[in-house]
Order: C-alpha cells, then sequence, then structure tokens
C-alpha cells in the first residue's frame, strides 16, 4: 500500500512508520521538518505546516491512505497559549489536510484521522461506547471539532476513519517514558 502520515515523528507515528516499513508499505510523510523526518524514520518526507495553508496535493494524489496524527502535544501545562494551540492544530490542521485532499487527483481511498477518547469528557466510571454523548469539557469540545474537519472528506468520496485513543503509554515515551521525573507532572486543567 502507498501510505502518506501526517505527525509521524511523535510517539505512535514514529511506531507506525516502522510496523508499515516492516511490512512493505510505501510510507510518506508530510513535516514542518522534512530533513528530520526523513533522518529520523528513513522514509521520504514533503514540507508541510498544518497551519499555514493546506496539505501539498502531490503528496496525497495516488496514495491509497492518508493516516493524519499531527498535534500539538497534549501532555503540557494548558495555559491559553496552550490550549489555543492544541485547538488549532487538530481542527485548522484537519481543515489544511482536508483542503490538500480536495486538490488531489486521484484521491485517497481512506483518510484515517487521529482524535481521542477525550471526546467523551470526564464521566467517571460511566461505561461508555461509540455512541455515548460527547463531554463538555475543554478536550471534547477540541476532539468535536477535529472529528468534524475530519469528516469534511467524506464530502470528497473519502471513507474517514476516526481513532479515539486514550492515555499513550510505552517505556520509551508516552506517559510511562522511563526516566521521567514526575514530580514535575501537572494535571492539565479544564
Amino acid at each position: 500500500m502507498r501510505i502518506t502520515i501526517t505527525g509521524a515523528t511523535g510517539l505512535i507515528g514514529s511506531r507506525l512508520v516502522a510496523a508499515l516499513k516492516g511490512r512493505g508499505d510505501e510510507v510518506t510523510t508530510l513535516s514542518r521538518d522534512p530533513a528530520r523526518a526523513t533522518d529520523r524514520l528513513g522514509v521520504p518526507a514533503e514540507r508541510w505546516d498544518p497551519l499555514a495553508g493546506p496539505a501539498p496535493a502531490d503528496a496525497l494524489a495516488g496514495r491509497d491512505g492518508v493516516i493524519h496524527l499531527a498535534g500539538e502535544p497534549v501532555a503540557q501545562r494548558w495555559t491559553t497559549t496552550a490550549r489555543e494551540a492544541i485547538r488549532a492544530s487538530r481542527a485548522q490542521g484537519t481543515a489544511s489536510l482536508v483542503a490538500g485532499l480536495a486538490a488531489t487527483d486521484p484521491r485517497p481511498r481512506v483518510l484515517v484521522s487521529a482524535s481521542a477518547s477525550g471526546i467523551y469528557g470526564d464521566r467517571g466510571d460511566e461505561e461508555l461506547d461509540e455512541g455515548a454523548s460527547t463531554g463538555s469539557d475543554f478536550l471534547a469540545g477540541v476532539c468535536a471539532d477535529w472529528e468534524a474537519a475530519a469528516d469534511g472528506a467524506e464530502a470528497l468520496g473519502i471513507r474517514v476513519a476516526k481513532i479515539r485513543t486514550g492515555i499513550v503509554l510505552d517505556a520509551g515515551g508516552g506517559a510511562l517514558a522511563s526516566g521521567r521525573d514526575r514530580s514535575t507532572d501537572v494535571r492539565p486543567w479544564r
């Protein structure tokens, strides 16, 4: 398969690139720093700043699928500036990707777009499934905007699949990063 990935240098993206390469897929990435992405991942990368405009159509045309993982890290203090960056990187960034997809010919068959289980908000021990209502806190609103932007690809005839990940656990990064000084961890406020 021919796959283009955004957010490929992140924890999930880098693992995904390695797995796809390992099974023989042709992988390219879109990155704000293509030289760094190519060096780190060993696959071709094209320059794209999700907040600066549409994704480059030539990097998307003829691909079997696009996997969209790009977004400002959530694991940080949620200042007003950070909140704005978290929302814009997801909602506006995804809209810019869809704008790039609109200019492609032929278009990819599928867009797999990241989202998060945060769409449900803090519901305590309530059992939830994909049909549960959206929460009312900051992260739930971000996820709702993010998914709505991804849904724009459906109007282009592209199937959209949204993956709602939870907290990422990995010894080399994410919430279980070894050697990390947890005394400085701060729970984001809502």
